[in-house]
């Protein structure tokens, strides 16, 4: 595990529990097609739930510099 990755972790929760989060309008539209009435709350939720295995790459965007961070979280077993 990057060193850095639980005090990243560590900042994405804090700012998820206080709903200080924003979205492009590609994650916006993304969120909407994955259907169920999903919005800000819910995905405040699940960054809130991130782990450090969800974590899958880092990289540096081409137009800003700013390093970018890819999680893919898997959904727990099934209740049905």
């Amino acid at each position: 595990m990057p060193r850095w990755l639980p005090r990243l972790l560590r900042r994405i929760h804090e700012l998820a529990a206080r709903g200080q989060v924003r979205l492009t309008l590609k994650a916006q539209r993304e969120l909407v097609a994955l259907g169920a009435g999903l919005d800000i709350q819910d995905a405040c939720y699940v960054l809130g739930a991130l782990a450090a295995d969800d974590f899958s790459e880092r990289f540096q965007s081409e137009h800003s510099a700013e390093w970018m961070y890819v999680f893919k979280p898997w959904p727990g077993p099934s209740s049905t």
